[in-house]
């Protein structure tokens, strides 16, 4: 099976008997290559802090594995804002590929004020336009705003990616987790 690399590598430390969470990253592939380096770790995929445990996925040393990811992203529209209420608004006509909890990336906006890193969705609200067609409003928990100048210009292209974290748990020595998005071509 090929691979094609997504973004960079990156790592995190397995100890026996204890968790490590990585940094957030947005998903941009549907698969997550795995490897255990020096020791066999269970691993755990989630969008908050939640960390791996002794009954999570097992990666044994130095065998390879392939995680399927979910993938979810959108153009954004507009984002409206007072103070600590931030609102992503999705083009109309667009499904909401988004759920309530879900923890996204946003990049490209007009302003580097307005790419955000890993933010809870906390609502979702879906409204009808007389057309048929509707457009979701993401609501955003802990955005806080209020010093952002600069007005986002409305379908300036900004990309909303869902984010998530990886966590390893030691199953036996010390050793490093290294995980990189991939696509994948061939047989598995």
């Amino acid at each position: 099976m090929a691979h094609r690399p997504v973004g960079t590598a990156s790592s995190i430390a397995i100890t026996k008997g204890s968790a490590a969470v990585s940094g957030t990253f947005a998903v941009k592939s549907n698969a997550l290559r795995v490897v255990a380096l020096n020791a066999s770790a269970h691993v755990a995929i989630s969008t908050g802090t939640a960390t791996a445990a002794a009954t999570d996925y097992v990666v044994t040393t130095s065998q390879p594995e392939v995680i399927a990811l979910d993938v979810r992203m959108n153009q954004i529209q507009n984002i409206e804002s007072s103070g600590t209420t931030t609102i992503i608004t999705l083009p109309q006509g667009q499904q909401n590929p988004f759920n309530l909890n879900d923890f996204i990336t946003i990049t490209g906006a007009n302003d580097s004020n307005w790419n955000l890193s890993h933010k809870e969705i906390t609502g979702i609200n879906e409204d009808y336009v007389p057309n048929g067609y509707s457009e979701a409003k993401l609501h955003l928990r802990d955005v806080n705003s209020s010093g952002i100048s600069t007005a986002y210009t409305q379908n300036s292209y900004a990309v909303a990616h869902k984010s998530i974290a990886v966590s390893s748990y030691g199953a036996d020595g010390t050793g490093a987790l290294w995980y990189q998005q991939v696509q994948t071509s061939g047989d598995a």
